[in-house]
Parts: structure tokens; C-alpha cells; sequence
């Protein structure tokens, strides 16, 4: 079953309108929309290492000020979206659509900033089975991942 979109942006906008999603003691959000570059591992339940090459991850806006944001990822035979919220300087995401179909996916970017803009980031990746699947979807993930513009 997917996450339905409009769930996860009401979530994300009760958040965002409680004013939890600035930065550092600014009143500006970190400027994180832009495209990165990113690799790393992921392990499945038995402990199997998949590397993660060449994912290309986009971040863009939904609404910057309520702190609503989109990530498109590529990768090779790979793609998803997600939607979240992002607080400080973590941008925790649901996904939206994924290629390979295995629901639900958690992720949590935490960024690296220079003068209030997003340089880099580590994402940690849970994909936790459904309750009526065999577990094949169970996964976790740290990627690294590098502004390129």
C-alpha cells in the first residue's frame, strides 16, 4: 500500500506552521534545493552490502517557507520520489513513488552548511516491510552525498 502524498503534506504543513523548521537562530531556511551527487551502502536483513554508485539525488521546493520539500533520485535502474519536512538542518522524507515498488521507505538527510547553504549530506535510508510482506523489503542505507551546483 503507497503513502498517499496528501497524508504525508498535511503532516508536514502542521509541522511547518508551528515554526519548527528554521535554521540555526535564523528565520531563513537553509537553502538545500539543488542537485547532488551521492554514494554509499546498504545492508539487508541477512547482512548482504549493496553499493550504492552514480545516484543523483534532487532536492527542489514544494513550499520553502512551511518547509515542504521534494527529492527526485535516479540511479541506474532506479528512481523515487519523496516528500518531507525540513527542521533545522534534517529533512525527513516518506516516499511518494519508487521504481521497485518496496513500501514504506523512511529517509533522514542530515546536511553540512556553509553561510546557510546546504553543501552536502548523509542519508540514512530505512525500508521497513510491510505487515503482510515476507520481509524482503527490510533494508538500511548511509549514503554520502555532494552538491554539484
Amino acid at each position: 500500500m503507497a503513502i498517499q502524498p496528501q497524508t504525508i503534506l498535511a503532516a508536514a504543513a502542521s509541522i511547518a506552521v508551528a515554526g519548527m523548521i528554521f535554521g540555526s537562530g535564523s528565520n531563513e531556511p537553509l537553502d538545500v534545493v539543488g542537485v547532488y551527487a551521492c554514494h554509499g551502502a546498504c545492508s539487508d536483513r541477512n547482512g548482504v552490502v549493496t553499493l550504492v554508485d552514480e545516484e543523483i539525488d534532487t532536492l527542489s521546493a514544494i513550499n520553502s517557507t512551511l518547509g515542504l520539500y521534494r527529492v527526485g533520485i535516479t540511479g541506474a535502474n532506479f528512481s523515487e520520489t519523496e516528500i518531507g519536512v525540513l527542521k533545522l538542518n534534517v529533512l525527513r522524507t516518506a516516499t511518494a513513488n519508487v521504481s521497485n515498488g518496496q513500501y514504506p521507505v523512511l529517509e533522514e538527510y542530515v546536511f553540512n552548511q556553509h553561510s546557510g547553504m546546504a553543501s552536502s549530506f548523509t542519508k540514512i535510508v530505512r525500508g521497513i516491510p510491510a505487515k503482510n510482506d515476507s520481509r524482503s523489503a527490510f533494508k538500511a542505507c548511509a549514503i554520502q552525498c555532494t552538491r554539484k551546483n
